[in-house]
């Protein structure tokens, strides 16, 4: 609202104009954002970040091949961020191909440019550690696991790029934790950025609900910026709850500090800063669940909790993680609150 008096005041005002886009953005609105951000560049076309927006926006209105071209122009001006644009363009894959030959090209192109980045990257200085993290926590090749190719090495590759800089940037938190004694129950810390009405907390929300409070201190630690009544009601249910919507090494540090003995990140792939923080060992074990239902690439976990019903026989040889099989689905999904049905208008 803020920035739409602000841009109703000031047409051309790059700064409005570009909040004004995000806000669009994170609604799904890209009818409103692209004409907004082509706005903004045309006042400005000098500005990385405003090329970067629209580039992005282009990607995800489905305008691929022109979506990195502008991160591309974007990536060739000086930034403080021009690490991150750079790997943006450089990592980002389509959503949708429409052909064989273009999935073998996407694949190839990607391939490519990650061992560019590989061999390239340097990080020998506080400013290259840090440029580096903040690329990574930007940076996820979502797609890749959606595309009908056998992704394993790909996406094992881009785990040891963000396990590189995140051993790098994590200082102490990179060297393993020592195990707790002497606990009278096990502490097992949930991580997600979606514990909301969403997914991730219908399918997982009940683990947390059903392990015995008797045998399990049942922690959660939030670290996405939406919260609502069921982020409410799930905090009124657990031993302790931590809402961190911070970046990647500060949440590792405050999940260190409460010292479990156990974490479980319920949607690692998912946000590009979760992935980053999987990438630093949390507790003496670790594991994930299926909120993206693939391998993460990662080193350092003890298992990847899917079910017995949704893996095939050779399953265990789809992931980089030790496969543990749960009885059925291995979630116990909720069923999302349905709406009153629409009762036809009456007529007259």
């Amino acid at each position: 609202t803020l920035a739409q008096a602000a841009v109703e005041q000031a047409p051309q005002h790059a700064a409005a104009l570009r909040t004004l886009a995000r806000a669009a953005r994170q609604r799904r609105d890209l009818d409103t954002a692209l004409p907004v951000l082509r706005r903004a560049v045309a006042a400005t076309p000098e500005r990385a970040g405003l090329l970067a927006d629209l580039g992005q926006a282009q990607i995800e209105a489905g305008e691929f091949d022109g979506g990195i071209a502008t991160l591309q122009r974007a990536a060739a001006l000086p930034d403080p961020q021009q690490r991150t644009i750079a790997w943006l363009a450089a990592l980002t894959l389509p959503a949708l191909m429409d052909s064989e030959e273009a999935i073998d090209a996407a694949h190839e192109r990607f391939a490519v440019q990650l061992e560019r980045i590989h061999a390239e990257l340097r990080l020998d200085t506080p400013a290259q550690i840090d440029a580096a993290y903040a690329a990574i926590c930007r940076v996820l090749p979502f797609p890749l696991h959606y595309q009908p190719r056998d992704n394993r090495a790909l996406g094992r590759r881009f785990g040891e790029l963000v396990q590189r800089i995140m051993r790098a940037a994590g200082g102490a938190l990179a060297e393993p934790p020592l195990p707790r004694s002497g606990a009278q129950r096990l502490r097992v810390a949930f991580v997600s950025a979606e514990l909301r009405e969403h997914t991730i907390t219908r399918y997982f929300g009940r683990w947390l609900d059903e392990l015995d409070p008797t045998r399990f201190e049942r922690w959660a630690f939030h670290c996405g910026n939406l919260s609502d009544a069921t982020t409410a009601a799930l905090a009124a249910r657990v031993d302790a709850f931590r809402h961190l919507p911070l970046p990647p090494l500060q949440v590792a540090a405050r999940i260190r500090a409460a010292a479990p003995d156990v974490v479980v990140l319920l949607d690692v792939g998912m946000d590009p800063a979760m992935h980053a923080l999987a990438a630093l060992p949390l507790a003496p074990r670790q594991y994930l669940a299926y909120g993206h239902p693939v391998t993460s690439g990662l080193d350092g976990f003890d298992g990847f909790l899917s079910g017995a019903a949704l893996e095939a026989a050779n399953a265990d040889a789809h992931y980089h993680e030790p496969l543990i099989r749960l009885p059925g689905l291995g979630a116990l999904p909720r069923e999302p609150a349905l709406q009153p049905p629409l009762r036809a208008a009456a007529r007259s």
